[in-house]
Order: structure tokens, then sequence, then C-alpha cells
């Protein structure tokens, strides 16, 4: 009887294993051909250049050392690209990330308008993003005609200004960059004890006091999460300039998304080797970075205490 029982248990165990292998092994699959596969031949095209007769050679570390130069040089169109992608994360940590979370919890409060209100900020993700970036488009290039018209004022073409296209990418980004947010923070707001925000209003707490010394060190970890996954991909974050300029982007809008995405999708293979290799230099500087990052805010979470 014994022997019966551990033959039907190991049989079990063998069709629950097998199980198991048939459930990972599609994922497994492709994990190994989309992510390993790809990022090694990444690494590899790092070291080639494309020659004159469409051959791959090897060409050692020439496309770091472009990469490099063009790095150091102010007039080069990475420079200005790396420059705006820093200056896009310092606004948005610095600008967006306080507005969101403000708004977050006047939806956690349900404040009188809070339905409109959520309903103007969620719409860049109900409607497709190809439409929402066509109709901004059509107005911003409508806006001079229409102020002059019926206000007298005269102002450039914001799309095409050097003075402000920069401007217009970024009102585009943290206006559409809410949407996801606001479905997040409210939500984690909703998990805090109700009795410890009761506790707080009967103790004479004030809706910025709560805001500061209870919902904002309860969704921490949230936050950190964001701030952490915001860096970690702050130098191939494109935005939305492809979406509004197609490949005929403005330098001042240039950032080193869309600066890859560009030589890759308009310039052609010739550039691959610096692209790739362009790739591993902002790895060696994100990692560090995000790392660094996550180590500080882990740090002073309030929640450890």
């Amino acid at each position: 009887m014994e022997g019966v029982l551990k033959a039907r248990k190991k049989k079990a165990d063998w069709k629950q294993g097998l199980f198991l292998i048939s459930l990972l092994a599609y994922p497994i699959l492709q994990f190994i051909i989309f992510y390993v596969i790809v990022n090694a031949q990444s690494i590899l095209l790092a070291f080639q250049t494309l020659n004159k007769d469409f051959e791959w050679t090897w060409s050692g570390l020439s496309n770091f050392q472009a990469v490099w130069t063009d790095f150091c040089d102010s007039e080069a169109l990475l420079q200005t690209s790396f420059f705006n992608a820093i200056r896009n994360y310092l606004i948005s940590s610095v600008l967006s990330y306080p507005l969101t979370i403000l708004f977050a919890y006047v939806v956690y409060r349900g404040f009188r308008g809070v339905k409109a209100f959520r309903i103007i900020v969620m719409i860049p993700s109900i409607v497709s993003g190809m439409i929402m970036g066509l109709v901004f488009k059509r107005f911003v290039y409508a806006m001079p005609n229409m102020l002059e018209k019926a206000f007298g004022l005269v102002i450039p073409d914001l799309m095409s200004d050097p003075d402000t296209v920069y401007g217009v990418s970024l009102f585009y980004s943290l206006w559409t960059g809410f949407a996801g947010a606001m479905l997040i923070y409210p939500n984690t707001m909703n998990g805090i004890d109700k009795e410890i925000i009761e506790s707080a209003r009967l103790d004479g707490c004030t809706s910025l006091q709560e805001l500061w010394h209870i919902v904002l060190p309860m969704i921490f970890p949230t936050l950190t999460t964001y701030l952490v996954t915001g860096i970690s991909g702050f130098l191939s974050n494109a935005g939305p300039v492809f979406l509004i300029w197609n490949y005929d982007a403005p330098t001042p809008v240039y950032n080193v998304g869309y600066f890859i995405f560009r030589r890759i999708m308009y310039d052609g293979a010739v550039w691959y080797g610096y692209v790739a290799a362009l790739g591993l230099f902002c790895t060696f500087i994100s990692i560090p970075i995000t790392f660094g990052l996550k180590a500080f805010l882990e740090k002073v979470d309030p929640t450890n205490d």
C-alpha cells in the first residue's frame, strides 16, 4: 500500500512539474529571444561599423570615441539631447510630481468638482495618442491666428519658434503624464487606514497637515517607485517629440530617446554601431544614478521608522 501511495505521489509531482514547465516555457523563450539575444546583438554592434560594401567589420572603440566626442562638443546635437533629457526629468520631478500628488489628494478627498477634473486629466489616456497629438498640433498651429483675430495679440508660431518649441513639448509631456499617476496615487491613498485619518481630523489636523504628515509618509514606497523608474529611463524617453514633429523636430526639443530613434529609423543602418555604443554609454550613466537614488529614498523612507 505504501509503495502505491509513493508511486501516485511521484506521478502527481511529475505532472505538476510538466505543467509548470509548459506554463513557463513560452515567457522564458520570449525573454531569451527578445531581451537576451537582442541586447547581446546590440552590444556586439557597438564594436562594429558598416563599410561601403554594406558589411559589418570590427572597429574596436571607434564608436565610443565618436559618442564621447559628440558628447563633449557644445555644438553637437547629442549634447543638446543629453541636456534636454536631464532638464525634462528635473522639471518633471520638481513640477509634475508635486502637482500630481496634490491633485491625487484632491481626488482622494473628493472635493467639489473633482469628477470633472478627473475626466479632463484622464482624456489623454482615454483618447488615442495619435488623435491627441494631431488635435494638439492643429490647436497650437491655429493659436497665433486665433489670438490675433480675437484680441489683436501677435505671437510667433509656437510650433517652430526656437523660443517656444521646448515649452510646447514640455507642456504636452506634463499634461499627458498626469493620467497614469492619477490612477495609482488615489488608489494607494484609499488604502490608508481610515481610523488614522479620522483620528487626525478629530485632533484638528488640517488638509495640508494631513497630506504632509500622514498621506505622504504612507504612500512613500509608491512615490519611490515612480521616482526610481522615472530616472532609470530618463535617457531613453523620447516624449512626444516624434508625435508632434515627426522626423523634422527642431533642435531645441531633441532628447536622447528621439535622437536614437531618428538615427535608427530615418538615417539608416550606417548609424547602428554608433547608436549601440550610445545605448551602452547611457546605461553606464543611468545605472549608478538609479541605484544611488533608490538607496537614498529607501534610507529616508519614513515608513522604516
